[in-house]
């Protein structure tokens, strides 16, 4: 395991809190450590005295710093002589690798270091030698800047290096440091090591981060804004890296993934023969679902000859004048795609009584993006594990109790196989959750997508008592229920319009149910707005379900989320990127919550992301 120094392990000459602790953690676990700067400023066995004396026990075999690297790479390129720009410790650290340093212009290489001031002299000694033919200009790293320790941040080699190209006209030939890959050269030649099992920890994405990428190890960004990049698992304090060393298998699993193909393959193989017979079928599911699937087997020239429900209620009627059936009425060899969210119910009926030939809706879309555009749900969700999976390790380490942390490691199990059915449902209450949120009187609620003030009432219920209630809803008819629902109760506020990032005029698909959502695809035109704009007084809680368009409100919240902090509670089912991308968006706005996640379900919906400020009494 490689460490960056400056800013990971020390800021100027105060250790940062808990690296010494994961240093020892690691020896005991028989962890190779070594480290990794770019700081051009000191020696080998100036770092070594600073990390000893910090309590930090180090070999200076295990030190690389620019400097040395620079050295090693001069020695492996014959080059014996150098003209040297920096402090007096980076010409000592090149002289220690037997490199001659020399006072004029006598080479035609010069070693470009940071250093606080540049020197008439040493510019016009590097004029002279850039000027030479076969001249060859070598920088230790091109790093702009680095914590110093003081509160702020210091210059680096990057500023000498510009300077020194603005003045000469031309360019460096070579960096060395990082992000290069003489650097992580050096180490992996030393120790007999691949690249790619390397873990490189660090605070600079340019520098640590790029470098790890470049050469294929394992990136490890110390960051205040975690999962702001798919390319490095973010940690928020060096003490919790060890957690990465008990990860559970399905986080290992899904870190291995290196292509969708086999993840498709898997999933289709037992169906591939039914997909390939589907001229005609019947629709098992006379609801929604089912007749957008109709819909689309329709513009794909695929018969429907009916649809198959278990409803007494509906056998016997017509659905998009097309006959409902019960299922012992239709022949053991057809074929049918299950059109309902009970998928493995159904699944099981099929198979108690002889059928064969069926396909989940869910995995349409996977034979077929054109034909059966799938919901959001579940639209490329492969392609989301596959993109963001080092997002999904830093989104498990920063949720806030182990209860989450079992609930995403359960949505993510089901989501490699289509495995649904195997979710557990939490036994809370959605929306209100007791272990997690702290809800008393004079509570000031904003519900977002309120459907027809079931929420809302089920928040009156709880309370008894509160201040104030935002209902937010822009179908016309849902409201008009809600509004009816809510009639004894007072102190409500009604919005017949959606949430938004900005007030506009969006298309909406209007089911009349709790699906409706914005969508080009919709007919009608409803009014949205943002948070920001028509709540100007403070609120303690947030409740957004709102049909995929729960990160665009959160952004129209932006200013209220950061000036008052109300509890959240919002859906993160409706896209595929939603557990890790509504995260992420909520702690850029504030980063001061902590994040917990809660499934209500046996399928793949209704996943909750709660999000609480920190300095709430009854954080676990």
């Amino acid at each position: 395991m490689l460490f960056d120094l400056d800013g990971t392990i020390y800021v100027g000459d105060q250790l940062i809190d808990g690296a010494n602790d994961v240093i020892n953690a690691l020896a005991l676990k028989n962890v190779d450590v070594a480290f990794l700067t770019n700081n051009s400023t000191k020696t080998r066995e100036q770092i070594k005295k600073k990390l000893d004396d910090m309590g930090i026990s180090s070999e200076l075999k295990d030190i690389y710093t620019s400097v040395s690297v620079t050295a090693r790479y001069l020695q492996q390129n014959g080059i014996t002589r150098v003209y040297a720009v920096g402090t007096e410790s980076l010409k000592l650290e090149l002289r220690n690798f037997g490199i001659e340093v020399v006072e004029d212009a006598s080479s035609n290489y010069v070693v470009i270091g940071m250093m606080s001031n540049i020197e008439e002299y040493d510019l016009s000694i590097v004029s002279r030698i850039a000027n030479h033919p076969e001249s060859m200009l070598i920088a230790c790293n091109r790093d702009m800047s680095y914590p110093n320790g003081e509160g702020s941040i210091a210059t680096g080699c990057g500023h000498v290096v510009n300077y020194i190209e603005d003045f000469l006209g031309r360019s460096i030939d070579v960096s060395v440091g990082k992000p290069e890959h003489p650097m992580l050269q050096a180490y992996s030649d030393d120790n007999d090591i691949y690249p790619e099992r390397i873990m490189i920890v660090g605070d600079s994405y340019s520098s640590d981060i790029q470098l790890a990428i470049n050469v294929g190890s394992i990136p490890v960004l110390i960051s205040e804004s975690p999962l702001h990049y798919r390319e490095c698992i973010t940690i928020n304090s060096i003490s919790q890296l060890l957690q990465l060393f008990d990860l559970p298998d399905v986080l290992y699993d899904i870190a291995d993934i290196q292509d969708e193909s086999k993840l498709h393959d898997d999933l289709v193989q037992p169906y591939q023969l039914t997909f390939n017979r589907m001229e005609k079928v019947y629709l098992f599911g006379a609801q929604k679902l089912g007749e957008k699937v109709y819909r689309q087997c329709v513009n794909a020239g695929i018969e429907v000859l009916g649809f198959i429900d278990n409803d007494i209620n509906k056998q016997g009627s017509f659905l998009n004048g097309q006959p409902i059936f019960s299922l012992t009425q239709c022949s053991k060899e057809a074929t049918i795609i299950i059109t309902s969210t009970y998928v493995h119910a159904i699944q099981q009926q099929l198979e108690q009584h002889d059928f064969k030939n069926y396909i989940p809706f869910t995995v349409l879309n996977v034979f077929n993006k054109n034909t059966f555009a799938s919901t959001p749900a579940f639209a490329n969700m492969h392609n989301d594990l596959l993109e963001n999976k080092l997002r999904y390790i830093s989104l498990y380490l920063l949720l806030a109790d182990k209860e989450s942390k079992s609930v995403l490691c359960d949505l993510l199990q089901s989501r490699v196989k289509f495995e649904f059915h195997k979710l557990i449902a939490s036994t809370g209450n959605p929306y209100f959750e007791d272990s997690i949120l702290h809800l008393e009187e004079n509570e000031i609620f904003i519900d977002g997508g309120a459907y027809s003030g079931d929420t809302a009432l089920k928040f009156i219920q709880q309370l008894k008592a509160y201040q104030k209630i935002y209902i937010f809803e822009p179908d016309e008819q849902l409201i008009n229920e809600a509004k009816f629902n809510l009639k004894e109760y007072g102190n409500i506020e009604f919005y017949q319009k959606g949430l938004y990032s900005h007030p506009a005029q969006l298309f909406f698909d209007k089911t009349g149910g709790m699906d409706g959502a914005i969508s080009n695809q919709g007919e009608y035109k409803i009014d949205v707005t943002s948070i920001d704009v028509e709540i100007k007084g403070p609120s303690t809680y947030l409740k957004l379900d709102i049909e995929g368009a729960e990160e665009d409100a959160l952004r129209g919240a932006a200013a209220h989320l950061a000036h008052h902090q109300p509890q959240l509670a919002i859906a993160c089912y409706h896209k595929a990127s939603d557990l890790w991308n509504l995260t992420k968006t909520i702690l850029e706005l504030y980063s001061g919550y902590r994040i917990y996640l809660r499934h209500y379900s046996n399928f793949a919906l209704e996943t909750i992301l709660y999000a609480v400020p920190a300095n709430t009494s009854n954080t676990i």
